[in-house]
């Protein structure tokens, strides 16, 4: 490769491969960590650009600290988050169908005009909240690779304002690729979309989550984590009740929730929440804190993929995750882990206290999910497939 960033090959000359992602969030959540590491793995070979909804918060100040270039632009996401009822939704879908759809148009306009000079080849919309890239790449005449990241309505509560069948045939549509990020994701989209399109490549974690623990805890009170916003989608609220649970069996045991919200989202008044249960906020030494818990719990309604749960694996933890959507893929009941019904308070509690008396599997399970999510779910081998994929659209 020389200075002017080309590629040589068999005595020619090739320009590296433009890449451009659609970010759709000011915070950093799954969603962005992921899209950062890719391009760490992958900037040797390709030129990376980010389209910003927002020019200010972590995830722009994330962008300008790794001197990635960058354009904004503030279009409108095509979904909505139900949080104040069905009159909310069809207000939200007017408003689409009338303004903010034409609005989009406008802005990608714009926004193709100014990166006409870029030449890019490939657009990689991060999530299936915004069409804003399919609607680019017609405008350019450039590859679009659609990255599925998330259920919609059945984790997040988020609804699409158009029709189910629009919605269903923009994806189609308006992309050569539609990436999944788990079998469970795979399985409601393949009857909407092309089997040629559809590939599912499961997400991945960085391996500056890998800690291969040694010393664990045989007799004294589990230390339990759970990560995530706080939210009913995140199902804090049933890992509380589960350690209300313990708590009148008489199993001491504490819980430590990590991650920004409220308590109020959950329903729960602070009265109800034990003394053993402490929330911890939004934190950014994870790995570190992981290192001082025995027991990882995943409550999600309903994950698409489950970083978490591969944080937690990489650390060498037992996972007890909720049996739905992607986390019966990364957890192996009796193997790397324990599954419980989603929503189901007491079996959580069961399984917790199944790890409170048999303490052997704490390191049993965990050395195999420290194996396991080293295997199959690092970056490097996402990076590898995603590198594949951009090779593949290319040609």
């Amino acid at each position: 490769m020389d200075n002017d960033g080309v590629l040589k090959m068999r005595g020619e000359i090739m320009r590296k491969i433009n890449v451009l992602f659609i970010c759709h969030e000011r915070d950093i959540n799954g969603a962005t960590r992921s899209m950062l590491d890719l391009i760490s793995v992958l900037k040797e070979k390709y030129n990376f650009y980010v389209l910003l909804r927002f020019d200010n918060g972590e995830v722009f100040d994330e962008i300008k600290r790794r001197k990635i270039q960058y354009f904004y632009c503030p279009y409108k996401w095509w979904k909505t988050t139900c949080t104040k009822g069905k009159y909310h939704i069809v207000a939200r879908r007017i408003k689409w169908r009338f303004q903010w759809k034409k609005q989009n148009e406008m802005y990608a306009e714009q926004v193709a005009e100014k990166l006409e000079p870029y030449k890019i080849d490939i657009i990689h919309t991060n999530s299936s909240v915004t069409n804003f890239g399919a609607e680019l790449s017609r405008k350019l005449g450039c590859k679009h690779i659609w990255y599925i990241r998330e259920f919609g309505i059945e984790d997040f509560s988020t609804y699409p304002l158009v029709s189910k069948k629009e919605y269903y045939g923009e994806i189609n549509n308006g992309s050569d690729k539609v990436v999944v990020i788990s079998e469970a994701l795979k399985e409601k989209y393949k009857k909407n979309v092309s089997p040629n399109k559809l590939v599912r490549i499961y997400n991945g974690v960085s391996k500056n989550n890998l800690y291969e623990k040694t010393n664990y805890n045989y007799s004294a009170p589990l230390t339990i984590l759970q990560s995530g916003a706080i939210s009913k989608a995140k199902g804090q609220d049933i890992a509380i009740k589960a350690i209300s649970i313990l708590n009148q069996k008489g199993i001491k045991v504490r819980l430590l929730l990590a991650g920004s919200g409220n308590i109020e989202e959950l329903g729960i008044q602070k009265s109800e929440i034990p003394d053993n249960v402490v929330f911890l906020g939004k934190v950014s030494n994870l790995p570190e804190i992981r290192k001082k818990v025995d027991i990882e719990i995943v409550c999600s309604k309903c994950e698409a993929f489950g970083r978490v749960t591969v944080e937690a694996m990489m650390s060498s933890l037992l996972v007890v995750g909720s049996k739905s959507g992607g986390t019966p893929e990364l957890v192996k009941e009796n193997e790397t882990g324990l599954l419980f019904e989603s929503g189901n308070a007491i079996q959580l509690a069961d399984r917790i206290e199944q790890v409170d008396k048999q303490r052997d599997i704490l390191k049993k399970y965990g050395n195999r999910a420290y194996c396991e999510a080293k295997e199959f779910f690092s970056i490097e081998r996402c990076a590898t497939e995603i590198d594949r994929l951009y090779q593949e659209v290319m040609r």
